[in-house]
């Protein structure tokens, strides 16, 4: 039978890594399609599908599983399951390419596919995060995490669009989540499923991946109106304002960075995330529509690079 744990380091040839970029205009509000953050029972969330299309049985707990974070992880035992947001995640194992039969370490071919989701839209996004890869040195190994995306049925075969190939060369830290975000643009119009495939060499490579916080939803509306480099970060006052339902914020930033634009009530309570991703610097126009929300004061928050600004917002209906 195979060791229970990897050892030595690896080399193999990375798989090429697919990402989309969005910087165009959508209307708010952005609709929620999908949102999953596996913090129900350990179980698999209804909906969901978990497949091994590898031609050998695997051990069960090696494929697509909730795991608490801290909890034990098959054939590991240097780490434990990791959540990106609260207590749970859904993770595979490196393990689910060994023929319980066997013994053999061969390919591993472990889906997960998600619920139905209708009517996509042009601009619509994929989220999620993950992690992967168990470094840092001296044991170290790569891992990956295919998406595909289907728009006629759920199971696995027939998943015949690959979206993106994600890959954590050796020497990932490991629990390290990182957002992935992928435009659906090409299934506009149809219903979908996406499928997370872990096709992983385990003779040579592979560890343990989780997934997180999945959604599928419009994106912000979000204009660079501006590339002329700014002086430095702020964020202006929102207009109109007073406002009803809809108002406007600008914002300059001078470097790239990780941004996060949000709304809170008075309370602290998050209402509405505007922006969470990479922008390059110059001045942003951001929409906000406060359908449905009851008169009354509001904050938005913007961070990047370190900084933080906030403004007061005023909703009067």
């Amino acid at each position: 039978m195979a060791s229970t744990l990897r050892i030595g380091a690896i080399e193999m040839r990375f798989l090429l890594v697919t990402f989309f970029s969005i910087l165009t205009i959508f209307p708010l509000p952005a609709q929620i399609k999908l949102q999953q953050n596996f913090e129900g029972p350990d179980s698999i969330p209804p909906g969901w599908g978990v497949y091994n299309i590898a031609p050998f049985p695997i051990d069960p707990e090696a494929n697509w599983t909730v795991r608490d974070t801290g909890s034990a992880l098959p054939g590991i035992a240097t780490r434990t399951g990791k959540a990106h947001s609260g207590m749970r995640a859904i993770g595979v194992s490196w393990w689910a390419g060994i023929d319980t039969v066997t013994g053999a370490l061969t390919q591993s071919d472990a889906w997960l596919i998600t619920p139905r989701i209708s009517n996509i839209q042009s601009g619509d996004i994929l989220k999620f995060w993950a992690t992967g890869g168990n470094g840092p040195a001296p044991v170290m190994y790569v891992d990956s995490l295919q998406v595909w995306l289907n728009g006629t049925d759920s199971l696995p075969s027939a998943l015949e669009y690959h979206l993106a190939s994600i890959v954590w060369p050796a020497g990932s830290l490991y629990g390290q989540f990182v957002e992935y975000i992928y435009d659906l643009s090409v299934a506009a119009g149809l219903d979908v499923w996406i499928g997370f495939r872990y096709y992983q060499d385990v003779t040579v490579d592979g560890f343990f991946v989780h997934v997180d916080d999945v959604s599928v939803e419009g994106p912000t509306s979000v204009d660079l109106i501006d590339r002329q480099l700014p002086k430095g970060f702020s964020l202006l006052q929102n207009y109109p304002n007073p406002f009803n339902p809809r108002t406007t914020v600008e914002f300059a930033l001078a470097r790239a960075s990780k941004v996060s634009l949000k709304i809170f009530n008075t309370l602290g309570e998050l209402t509405a995330e505007l922006i969470d991703q990479e922008m390059g610097p110059g001045t942003f126009r951001a929409e906000w529509d406060a359908s449905g929300l009851p008169s009354g004061i509001y904050f938005c928050r913007l961070h990047a690079g370190g900084l933080f600004e906030s403004r007061k917002l005023v909703l009067l209906k």
